[in-house]
């Protein structure tokens, strides 16, 4: 299997598939190929997190699936999805 792309510029969702290899100690992956990939990972979502400035930020990320595979309380799924104010 060969060694996935690095992560860089990829929107949250799209960390799936290198975060599984990045952490697969099966996989066969040069030592230095795996901490390069778990090194953009992890610069890619620190980027993601720091870009999201408030409230419409979080709904806007929400509305477009980014957040698709997490575990959201249904309360605060109610206030993404309806706009009120989460403060």
């Amino acid at each position: 299997m060969a060694t996935p792309p690095e992560a860089e510029g990829t929107r949250l969702g799209d960390f799936r598939s290198a975060a599984v290899a990045c952490f697969d100690l099966t996989l066969d992956m040069p030592d230095g190929d795996r901490e390069r990939l778990l090194v953009s990972i992890l610069r890619a979502v620190s980027e993601y997190v720091g870009s999201i400035e408030g409230e419409n930020d979080l709904r806007l990320r929400y509305e477009a699936g980014d957040f698709r595979s997490a575990f959201i309380r249904k309360d605060v799924k109610q206030i993404l999805a309806g706009g009120d104010c989460l403060s």
